[in-house]
Order: C-alpha cells, then structure tokens, then sequence
C-alpha cells in the first residue's frame, strides 16, 4: 500500500469519528437553530447572493463597454434574469417571516424597481455603445446612478438581516454552552487516537527518510558514488530511486567541471600571455619612439589616413606637434590633400622614395621615405627630412658663378650631376652602440654606402675602428670623449671609412649620448653616418670654379 494511501485512510478514519463525535454534540444546537434562525439565515444568503452578483455584474458591463466582449453583456443579461428568480425566492420567505415582514417588503420592492432602472439604464449604454462605439458621460453618469440608487438598498436589507440573524446566534450559544463537555470528551479521544494514529505512520516511513537522509550528507561532502537501498514500490522507494539517479548526474557533472576549469585555465594562461605580448610590442614601440626622438634629424611616421602617429624632438621643433593634424595640414597648410604627394607612392609600390621640398619656413629638405611596418603590423612609413638648404644654395651660387665667369654648359652640367649625386648618396645610416659591452647595432642602410654586406663585419665598435682612417681617428675618438665628459648637445666629426674595394670615403658622423648611469657615465649611444664624398668633392669643385681655396 502506498505511503499516500496508508495516511489517507488513517485520517480518513480519525474524520469520520470526528464527524460522528461533533455531530453528537452539535445536533441540539442545530435542531434550535433550525426553530429559530431558519429564515433569517435562508434571507441573508439570498440578500447577499443578489449582492454579489450585482458586483459581478456591474463589471461585466464595464467590461463590455470597454472591450466589446459580447459573453460579457450576455452575462450581464443573465444576472438580470436570475436576479429577478432570487426577488421571487427571496419574496417567498420574506412572506413566511413574522418578524419585520413590512419593513422587509418595502426594501424588496425598492430592490426590484432599483434592479428595473439598473437594467434599462444598462440596455441604453449597451445600444449607444453598439450605435456609436462610444459611451457619453451622460449616459454613463445615469447608468452610476442606477447603480448608486439600487447598492444602498441592498446593503441596508443585509444589515436588518444580519442583525436578525446575530439575534438567533446568540440563543443558539446557550445551546453551544450545554455542548461543550460533550464536544471536549470527544476531543480528547480524537487526541489519543491520532497520536496511535502518528506513531504507526512514523514506524512505516521515519526508517526509509532516515536512509535518505544520511545519504544526503554523504553527498553533501562529495561522495557521489552513495547509494540508497531502499526497495519499496510506494512514493518513498520512487523518491529513493531518483536520488540515486541524481547521485549519478552530480557525478558526471563533476568530472564536466573538472573539464570546464581546465579549459578555463588554460584560457587565463592566453590571456596573461596576450597582455604581455601587448605590453612587449607597447616596449618595442617606445624604444623606437626614443631612438628616432634623440636623432639629430628630422624623422616622423605617417599612416595611411595622413595621421602622424609620431614625430621625433627635431620634427617637433621644425614643424610643430603633430598632436592630431594631418600631414597635409601640417606640412603645407593644407585642408585636403595634396594632388601629387611623393611620400605616398610607397604604400602602392613598397620602395622607398626619396624627394626635395620646399618647406613653409623656407627651408629645403630631402625627404627620405622607407616603408615601414610598426610592432603591431600596421604599414606605415618612415619619413626623414634632411636639410639641404646650404646645398641648394651652394647650387644658385654656382649658378650665378656660371654666368658670371660664362662657363661652358658642359662644366655647369657636371657641376649640377655632382649635386645630384651627393644628395642622393645622402641618406644616412643609423647606429645604436651599447658603449659597456662595445655591442654596436647597425641599420641596413648603414652597410650600403662602405659595400659590405651584414654578416662580414662584427657587431663592435672595434670593427667600426678598423674603418677608419688612421689620419682620423684620433680626432675622432678627442670629440667622443669630449660628448662623453661635457655633455655636448651631438658629437659630430668629418673621418674617412675604409670601403669594401679599399677606397677611401668621406663620413659624417652624428650621434648622441641617450642613456647615462646614475654617476653621469654614458651607457648608450644612437647616431647615424652620413657619406659625404660627393658633398666634399662638389665643394671642392665650386671652389675650384670661384677660384677658392677647400
């Protein structure tokens, strides 16, 4: 028998002796109630059933006037209809009653000329509203009229009602108070029979919700692996069953957590390793940014949408800061840009170009610009501006000297050729020198003008050394030291390097002390080297034409 069936049937046993008990003590109180409140009682149900059905119905009409809802008019009608039926009913025992009978017949006829005004007041709402789709205040003010007309009549029946039927209670009490022993001795025994009653249901279920219960500690300190051996076929051995279904569930669920952490780990691990990329890449940026800003020249980044993302102290100090501007505007003090614009030929062919431009501050340059892929991969390009103003103007007196001393075209067009050549020999090669451990780091456009390539010479000052001219280096290394212990704004000195097929080059060497110890020693040192043999030569040359000495 099921543990539901089982509990059923011993209350359904301890409620039939209730039942038999109470109706023992209560059937003299009923018997006088039935002499004495009878109608009163029938009365007041009736009164109050047309009461609450009023409320209903009134609310049937205000929602079919706002919703439209035929039922809700058809329930409205019904409600009249059997509100007429209870007048009827409630006439019949207002006649059998002979206490108040007039007074009760008055109220029952204002009630049923209330409900004959409530009911066509309500029809003319329901047709202005099927006519018009609409209610006017009017109408719906007559139609609360109604309402307010026919609830006081109602609510003041049900109070003489109540009051009669409060008078019939209080000489049923008397009848209540000769009960009470009868009904308290059957109380007792109800009593002990129900606590029979609760030890036979606790000896049938405690020993399985006891299983059941230690078997929920076990899980609760992780052992999923626990079973219930219970084998009953009511709702207990059913709930056994799923407890043991839902051990095995949490079993797996764990070992898909363990899963789940590990994978949730290793995510944490790539995003730790993600952050320090991007903090490496943001280093490498800004070692770049320090090694172009303490350049001599002037060095600055464009990006595609004609951004200057960077721009070294030099570029600043020429030019302005480039803070959000564009190039365009604010290299040439221009809205739009330019038509023609050299520079940005490298992003569609990759090559590098090199160009001439007459700056707003009236200064010549010679743009070198290098394609030029940042940290994070975006194409960008390396523009240097190299000023050759003294040059140019060099060439406007040679120039002059031509008509002046009417040299021949020949000599003019060579004059010029070496011009050409000298600034395009001019792009400059870059160098970083750890001045500790010697280690020298040299561009790739530091080797082209010399002619050797990368892996022929040692990474060290001492194979820079070697280079130069012996004439030279004395000179040359008086000026370091003199950077080094003053301080000088750049160390720059004239030498002579050793080129791949033994001739001699002349050399412009430019660099600058970036890093010092807290003693003030130098530890790193950036520069470039510029080939100045074509420069040397063209001077040498225009000298020679204006009869001047080198």
């Amino acid at each position: 028998m099921k543990v539901s069936t089982r509990i059923i049937l011993s209350f359904v046993m301890l409620g039939v002796f209730i039942i038999i008990a109470s109706y023992m003590g209560i059937r003299p109180i009923e018997n006088q109630l039935k002499e004495i409140g009878t109608f009163h009682s029938t009365a007041l149900y009736s009164i109050q059933s047309i009461n609450s059905k009023l409320t209903g119905a009134v609310e049937e009409s205000f929602a079919y006037v706002v919703s439209g809802d035929a039922q809700e008019k058809e329930e409205f009608l019904q409600w009249a209809e059997n509100f007429k039926q209870k007048t009827k009913e409630f006439r019949d025992l207002a006649q059998l009653d002979k206490h108040g009978e007039e007074d009760e017949k008055a109220l029952l006829d204002k009630i049923v000329s209330g409900q004959s005004v409530l009911l066509k007041q309500a029809k003319i709402m329901f047709k202005e509203y099927e006519k018009t789709g609409a209610v006017s205040i009017e109408t719906f003010q007559k139609y609360e009229e109604a309402i307010d007309g026919i609830v006081p009549i109602i609510e003041n029946f049900v109070e003489i009602e109540k009051e009669e039927v409060e008078q019939a209670h209080q000489i049923a009490l008397d009848t209540i108070d000769r009960s009470e022993k009868t009904i308290y001795q059957v109380a007792f025994i109800s009593l002990a029979l129900a606590v029979g009653l609760a030890l036979f249901i606790s000896r049938s279920i405690a020993k399985p919700l006891l299983k059941l219960q230690q078997a929920a500690t076990k899980i609760g300190r992780g052992e999923f692996s626990t079973k219930i051996e219970i084998t009953s076929q009511d709702e207990i051995g059913s709930l056994a069953h799923t407890f043991n279904k839902m051990a095995n569930e949490l079993q797996e669920t764990t070992v898909s957590r363990n899963l789940l952490e590990s994978a949730n780990q290793s995510l944490q691990a790539k995003i730790i390793e993600k952050e320090e990329a991007e903090k490496k890449v943001t280093l490498e940026r800004q070692n770049l940014y320090n090694i172009l800003d303490s350049l001599p020249m002037a060095f600055h980044l464009q990006a595609p949408d004609h951004t200057v993302p960077f721009a070294n102290k030099v570029f600043r100090e020429l030019f302005g800061d480039p803070q959000k501007r564009k190039c365009h505007d604010l290299m040439h003090n221009r809205s739009l840009p330019c038509e023609v614009c050299e520079p940005f030929r490298v992003f569609d062919h990759g090559k590098k170009e090199i160009s001439v431009w007459e700056a707003l501050n009236g200064r010549t340059y010679i743009t070198v610009c290098t394609p030029f892929t940042d940290v994070d991969g975006s194409p960008l390009i390396l523009e240097m501006a190299l000023d050759i103003t003294e040059q140019e103007n060099a060439k406007k007196q040679a120039i002059l000297a031509k008509e002046e001393l009417e040299l021949s075209n020949i000599k003019v067009q060579q004059c010029e050729e070496r011009l050409q050549l000298a600034l395009e020999a001019s792009m400059p090669g870059a160098w970083d020198w750890n001045i500790q451990t010697g280690e020298v780091i040299f561009s790739p456009q530091w080797f082209e003008s010399p002619g050797y390539k990368k892996n022929e010479l040692t990474p060290h000052v001492d194979s820079w050394k070697k280079l130069v001219h012996p004439d030279d280096l004395l000179k040359t290394m008086e000026a370091l030291e003199i950077h080094f212990r003053e301080g000088t704004e750049v160390y720059q000195v004239e030498n002579r390097l050793l080129k791949k097929d033994g001739s001699w080059r002349w050399n412009l060497d430019v660099g600058k002390v970036v890093k010092r110890d807290a003693e003030e020693k130098p530890l790193r040192m950036v520069g470039v080297d510029q080939d100045i043999t074509y420069q040397k030569r063209w001077r040498k040359a225009c000298a020679l034409v204006n009869n001047e000495s080198v």
